[in-house]
């Protein structure tokens, strides 16, 4: 090839290196768990819609964390605060960027069409859940916080051990399939994941009686758009 051609040709693919750059420098991936998906989401587009950053979102069940993430890059987590303080103890997150994003409060679901129960005071909640054939929530432990929430409410309440013999200990979907089809009357769930077909929220736990999840956003160690993250996590802040 000829030195005036190889150097053109050495000019148009500098040229188009410039250009993909250029077009994806405002890409942002954020990765996150499903009890702040709508949240996670509306902000996501409401930052996109005031940069010009394109983000893409990767929400996903608290019990599938760690496999979600193996062999994956993100810019921002945005995780429950223990889910937060393990991928700090990892390595994967930026301890200084760390910020509080939403709290989650614990929800009671029951099947659609099931007469709605009054759950306004802890005398009308505990009355339901005594009079109930069967509840059911997720494991203990800090992965799973709405099952750790639900029993620390019915021991606030004063009636976890008498409800022991009818409490169930599922996992999300089982246990939501379980109520759509009536083997189940009730879950405990963050408020945010008890939505879906054949189940929908009786109501919130009582005020007096409440506890909360809470949630953190953070730039992860290999942050590759370093500047769409910190204005990410700067827009949310606000």
């Amino acid at each position: 090839m000829r030195p005036a051609r190889l150097l053109h040709c050495l000019t148009i693919a500098t040229f188009l290196g410039l250009t993909l750059a250029s077009a994806t420098a405002g890409e942002l991936k954020v990765f996150g768990v499903a009890p702040v998906r709508s949240t996670v989401t509306a902000l996501s587009a409401a930052y996109k819609a005031s940069s010009g950053n394109e983000v893409t979102t990767s929400l996903v069940a608290s019990d599938i964390v760690e496999k979600s993430l193996a062999g994956k890059t993100f810019d921002v987590m945005v995780l429950s605060t223990p889910e937060m303080d393990e991928q700090q103890k990892l390595g994967r997150i930026q301890p200084a960027s760390r910020i509080k994003l939403a709290r989650v409060g614990i929800g009671v679901a029951m099947r659609a069409g099931a007469a709605t129960p009054d759950l306004s005071t802890p005398e009308k909640f505990n009355a339901t859940m005594l009079a109930a054939k069967s509840i059911a929530y997720r494991r203990i432990d800090e992965s799973y916080l709405s099952g750790a929430l639900a029993e620390r409410i019915l021991a606030k309440a004063g009636i976890l051990d008498t409800l022991r013999p009818k409490i169930k200990i599922m996992n999300l979907g089982a246990s939501k399939a379980a109520i759509a089809n009536g083997e189940v009357e009730y879950g405990f769930y963050n408020i945010s994941e008890v939505e879906s077909p054949g189940v929908v929220l009786a109501g919130p736990v009582p005020p007096a009686l409440q506890l909360y999840s809470y949630f953190e956003a953070a730039l992860t160690t290999n942050v590759a758009a370093i500047e769409e993250a910190k204005g990410f996590l700067t827009y949310i802040s606000g």
